[in-house]
């Protein structure tokens, strides 16, 4: 089973200009998670200072800290590929119970597929008569 689901790509070369990191470049879209400041296609709790104009717009140019494509660099784009991880953690951990197969429809939604499990309904969890 292959659906269409969306991918996205952080900005190329992107930093965000704070001159005590990387040789005066500043932190990456990756400095941004392994910080703990973004994650899941938002700011993490108490750092959305992180943010804006001062530090070149991360929401814009990352996808941890934001789900939205508006950035002049950050993209989403259409590919066909299983998921077993999602990008922002939608299938992990795996929502579908009795070995069903989880699949991101889209940068929001996920979906069970119970096919040859014996179980149906959306998490595969009924037992299919």
């Amino acid at each position: 089973m292959c659906l269409i689901a969306l991918q996205c790509n952080d900005t190329a070369d992107w930093h965000n200009g704070y001159p005590a990191a990387n040789n005066g470049l500043g932190y990456t879209c990756l400095d941004y998670v392994s910080q703990g400041w973004c994650g899941n296609g938002n700011f993490t709790a108490g750092n959305s200072g992180t943010g804006g104009a001062n530090y070149k717009y991360p929401e814009d140019n990352c996808c941890a800290c934001s789900s939205q494509a508006s950035g002049a660099g950050k993209s989403f784009i259409e590919s066909k590929f299983l998921l077993t991880f999602s990008l922002i953690g939608l299938c992990t951990p795996n929502p579908c119970q009795n070995n069903g197969t989880c699949y991101a429809t889209s940068a929001t939604t996920a979906t069970c597929d119970c096919t040859s499990t014996g179980y149906t309904n959306p998490n595969c969890t009924a037992l299919a008569i």
